[in-house]
Order: C-alpha cells, then sequence, then structure tokens
C-alpha cells in the first residue's frame, strides 16, 4: 500500500511538472509558421511583443494546433480550481446504529461514519 501511494504522488508530480513545462517552456520549435516556442506563457508574450496586429497573435496563442495553446491553459486551471473548491465540501450524512438480524463477520465495523 505505501508503494501504491508513492506512485500515485510521482505521478501527481509529474503531471505537474509536465503542466508547468508546457505552460513556460523556453524551447523553440520549427514549425509551418516559423520558429515558435513551446510554453504557452511565452509564446503568447512573444507574439504580442513582436507583431504589430494584436488580434491575429491572439487567435494563434489560443488556438494553436500543433503546440499547447492558452485555450489549454486556461482549461486546465479552471478544472484545477474547480477540483479545489469542490474538496472543501463537507457532507454530513446521518447515520443510525444498525443491528444486523444475522451474523454479518466479513462486512467488519466501519469506521468513520
Amino acid at each position: 500500500m505505501g508503494l501504491t501511494h508513492f506512485s500515485d504522488e510521482t505521478q501527481a508530480v509529474l503531471w505537474h511538472e509536465n503542466i508547468i513545462w508546457k505552460a513556460f517552456s523556453p524551447t523553440t520549435i520549427n514549425s509551418d509558421h516559423g520558429v515558435e516556442f513551446e510554453g504557452v506563457v511565452i509564446a503568447l508574450f512573444y507574439l504580442l511583443t513582436t507583431r504589430i496586429d494584436k488580434v491575429r497573435p491572439l487567435q494563434e496563442a489560443f488556438y494553436r494546433q500543433n503546440l499547447p495553446n492558452v485555450t489549454n491553459l486556461l482549461a486546465t486551471v479552471l478544472i484545477f480550481l474547480i477540483v479545489i473548491y469542490f474538496q472543501g465540501f463537507q457532507v454530513v450524512l446521518p447515520c443510525e446504529e444498525v443491528q444486523w438480524k444475522f451474523p454479518c463477520k466479513s462486512l467488519g465495523k466501519v469506521e468513520g461514519i
């Protein structure tokens, strides 16, 4: 059980590392549009500072097909915030003591209810 818990934490760290890397990666990639930054945030600022027209770079940054885009990043942040919000909920269920009319040793005692 301890190894599984360690594995879950490792997967969570790797998942978060992947999100941060795709958001802020300074790596450049050659594509059909020329050289582009892999990181969403860096690509957004680069496009906005190097182009005169500001609408087209925003569209490129939000809807890139071959690389991570701003829409993906915003959706990930939104899901993260929703999960954090719902983790704060607490549901209290009224419980009454249950008396079994037959021996039920396989179920054991349920704790925490």
